[in-house]
């Protein structure tokens, strides 16, 4: 079954990974409210961390690190120092306060969306969040881009983000307490 799973993510890497990617979101973020937060799970958190996940982690994350950086043929230090210092503070983390406004107001937690509200909140928050994701991602990616093979970087990528995600999902229910 293993190597069933494996040859799928290599016939389709693309779509695997969109799946692995939104579903691990979803799942870290239960997990962190379940086991480290009160037990209340919060929807509309769990529903931007999973279309977060899938969108940028799927989609995005394939095309940097499957198509783009190796076709640029970058080494090691520039690819993590891309991803860390260019691709998750201007990409990332912005997309993920994105996704959070839009779904807040789809169910009704905001009274409207507003991109450039969900933006300043990720501004205001920015030195908290930035500094949990390198100092969890900076060592993770000096393996994805060295030992990963390039067609399962996303599924990597995936697979290390759950925990990741959890203490992201931890770390964003502190931040709504102080919010």
């Amino acid at each position: 079954m293993w190597q069933r799973a494996i040859a799928a993510c290599r016939r389709q890497p693309l779509a695997t990974g969109v799946l692995a990617a939104g579903t691990k979101g979803a799942l870290a973020d239960v997990t962190s409210s379940v086991l480290l937060q009160d037990g209340e799970i919060r929807p509309a958190r769990t529903a931007a961390f999973a279309l977060w996940n899938a969108s940028y982690c799927g989609l995005a994350v394939y095309g940097m690190y499957s198509v783009w950086l190796p076709r640029m043929g970058v080494g090691v230090a520039t690819s993590v120092i891309f991803d860390n210092f260019l691709a998750t503070p201007f990409l990332c983390l912005p997309s993920y306060y994105v996704w959070l406004g839009a779904v807040e107001a789809w169910t009704g937690e905001a009274r409207e969306f507003s991109a450039a509200k969900s933006l300043r909140r990720y501004a205001d928050e920015a030195k908290e969040t930035l500094s949990l994701t390198w100092a969890l991602w900076i060592p993770i990616h000096c393996l994805t881009f060295s030992v990963v093979p390039v067609p399962l970087r996303t599924h990597f990528v995936a697979g290390c983000s759950f925990c990741t995600l959890t203490c992201m999902s931890f770390l964003q229910a502190s931040l709504e307490r102080r919010r």
